[in-house]
């Protein structure tokens, strides 16, 4: 009798542990391990791209930085109190409207992430660090936010995996340009 159960536990591990091949069915830490075979790291969780237009006095200057976060930016928040920072240096033009000028937008980053970052166009912001002096505190979105992502699900990453598996990226085909677009 103890035999039989010795043999039914191992019957039942070797199922579990088979299914850690494919990564489709593939536990977290399996998953792990597929996912650095192939290159093919799990996403991360990203903040929204705003575009807004703030009042300030012309010549004013709304400083930017690509690195997220960065204390040095000016930042605002929303109404849930998530946090963006000015992603480029824009100086306001002479009818005292930052963004307003296409060739100049101001375009802010979430320095929060996730899908709620995406906020509708005419979100109102408040500027909370860093912002001119001469700036307006609340100020609106002209477009709707766009690119925040939350932290990819196993499911989602299993399935990328999948995908990859079953059309690798060769270099400039179609499963290579989707990829890297994903990415």
């Amino acid at each position: 009798y103890s035999l039989d159960l010795a043999l039914l536990a191992v019957h039942e591990k070797a199922g579990v542990l088979a299914d850690q091949a494919f990564a489709r069915r593939a536990t977290s830490g399996a998953l792990v391990l597929h996912g650095d075979r192939r290159g093919l790291p799990r996403l991360g969780a990203v903040g929204a791209t705003l575009y807004a237009e703030a009042r300030a006095t012309p010549g004013a200057l709304f400083v930017g930085s690509t690195t997220i976060p960065d204390p040095a930016a000016a930042y605002a928040t929303d109404s849930a109190g998530l946090t963006y920072q000015v992603l480029y240096n824009v100086t306001t033009p002479a009818n005292g409207i930052a963004g307003s000028d296409a060739a100049s937008p101001l375009i802010l980053v979430g320095v929060d992430t996730g899908e709620r970052t995406n906020l509708p166009a005419a979100s109102t912001l408040q500027w909370v660090g860093n912002q001119p002096l001469s700036a307006v505190k609340a100020f609106t979105t002209t477009l709707d936010g766009s690119g925040g992502t939350d932290l990819e699900t196993e499911n989602e990453w299993s399935q990328r995996i999948a995908d990859e598996d079953a059309h690798p990226s060769e270099s400039g085909n179609g499963a290579h340009v989707r990829r890297w677009a994903r990415e």
